[in-house]
């Protein structure tokens, strides 16, 4: 309880302005903060049923207020992008810089739908997911979707639609996962690796080496060079797309590049002439690139 010289307290009691303990004190206010408190009124001072919270408010409110301003600016940063207001999800961080809330804003800088996006698409790449590496069965009718021969990733596909307002972001997301990830892992597993020749190449191996192909063979997805058979996906060489004036009634013809690659043409318009070169990795028979060969009148067979 207290010396003789001391008031008759709790042992428990605390100040309730700064949470000091009351024990043992010769007069009624608190050494630490100078609050006066009446020892018979335990309204003017912590009792031992609410005493604990009050302290922990007391001594880490800052850090409490703290973490609900980051909180609270994290949640607006996801509500701003989720509608549609994307190019406000920075806002918080601005508010966080101002107020000089350094950990606040590297919590929310963390956090944020831009990051959060970049380490998904980084995670997507370093596993050879859909958006960086084109699976065996979607087929490719169209330069953006192809490979492309500086990093053997997935060419962007805009593909059809409307865009969302936030497209832009997972967009920016997916491109510097690109930059990032190529620099550290190079291309990402299961892309193609093999020689990737340019469409003057495919032109001039396919003049040199072509063979015209077999409709029923090519009906079951097998293109054959030489003595050697190639089995590819049928909707690869059997889609036409728009033909804009007459259909090319020429053969399907194909060689092989450096024993790795699958160079093959497939006819769409006659006059005048266009077609698709597509190319294979002749191992797996998955294709990985598209040109489009486009040809003066004058040149059409």
């Amino acid at each position: 309880m207290g010396s003789e010289n001391s008031i008759t307290i709790s042992s428990e009691a605390r100040c309730i302005t700064c949470g000091y303990a009351l024990r043992a004190l010769p007069e009624p206010r608190c050494p630490e903060c100078g609050g006066a408190f009446d020892p018979a009124d335990d309204r003017t001072y912590l009792t031992p049923i609410h005493s604990r919270l009050r302290v922990l408010w007391l001594r880490h409110s800052r850090r409490i207020v703290n973490a609900a301003v980051a909180a609270a600016c994290v949640g607006l940063s996801w509500w701003t992008y989720s509608s549609g207001f994307s190019l406000l999800f920075w806002t918080p961080g601005i508010v966080l810089l101002r107020r000089r809330q350094w950990l606040a804003f590297f919590l929310l800088l963390s956090v944020n739908p831009f990051t959060v996006l970049l380490v998904r698409e980084c995670t997507d790449y370093a596993r050879g997911g859909v958006r960086y590496v084109r699976p065996a069965y979607a087929a490719i009718q169209t330069p953006q979707g192809s490979d492309r021969p500086d990093t053997r990733l997935r060419g962007f596909d805009p593909g059809c639609g409307t865009r969302g307002e936030n497209y832009w972001v997972r967009r920016s997301g997916e491109s510097l996962a690109r930059v990032v990830m190529h620099s550290m892992i190079g291309p990402p597993p299961r892309a193609y690796t093999g020689p990737y020749p340019t469409l003057e190449q495919c032109q001039a191996v396919l003049n040199q080496q072509g063979q015209p192909q077999s409709e029923k063979l090519l009906d079951n997805g097998v293109i054959e060079m030489a003595a050697k058979r190639f089995t590819v996906p049928v909707e690869e060489i059997r889609y036409w797309g728009f033909v804009v004036t007459e259909p090319d009634p020429a053969p399907v013809t194909a060689a092989l590049f450096q024993s790795r690659c699958l160079v093959v043409r497939v006819p769409r318009d006659r006059n005048p002439s266009l077609a698709t070169i597509k190319l294979f990795d002749a191992t797996s028979g998955r294709a990985f690139a598209v040109y489009w060969d486009k040809r003066n009148c004058a040149n059409a067979p």
